[in-house]
């Protein structure tokens, strides 16, 4: 299959993905330069679970990144491991780089996040949320105010 896609993509290969010629090309980049920057600062891997998925499989709220290829559901994990870092740990680390939206999941049986580049606005620059034990998305304030109380 030709991958056009990952043209200049290092850390990642077209089989690691479901449907890798739906990738955005922007979002791929994003994604390997992430794990080219903090790989350099330990010894990580990002593990995909979902990418791509076309509209017709559902699972995914209507506007759902998932549908245009511009999100993934990731575990950032340690590579000596293969453990899961710490979710709060994985969401500090994407808050450094230019996703706009950006779901924190410590119930998946290994704790990851949702990744993706929506269109951001002036006014909502980054969308953040967490998704609960019974599976409803919260806004990110309502987890970390819990923990710090």
């Amino acid at each position: 299959m030709d991958t056009p896609n990952f043209k200049g993509i290092r850390h990642f290969s077209p089989d690691e993905f479901d449907y890798p010629d739906k990738m955005d090309p922007m979002t791929l980049q994003l994604l390997d330069s992430m794990r080219d920057i903090e790989g350099r600062r330990r010894h990580i891997i990002i593990t995909i679970n979902c990418d791509y998925v076309p509209r017709a499989h559902g699972g995914h709220a209507p506007g759902s990144m998932h549908y245009l290829g511009k999100a993934v559901d990731c575990v950032i994990r340690d590579a000596r491991s293969g453990r899961p870092l710490p979710v709060v740990e994985q969401f500090l680390m994407a808050l450094r780089y230019h996703w706009t939206g950006i779901g924190f999941y410590p119930y998946w049986n290994d704790p990851g996040l949702h990744l993706d580049t929506r269109t951001s606005t002036r006014f909502l620059p980054r969308a953040l949320w967490w998704r609960d034990a019974d599976g409803k998305y919260r806004p990110i304030e309502e987890y970390f105010g819990k923990v710090f109380r």
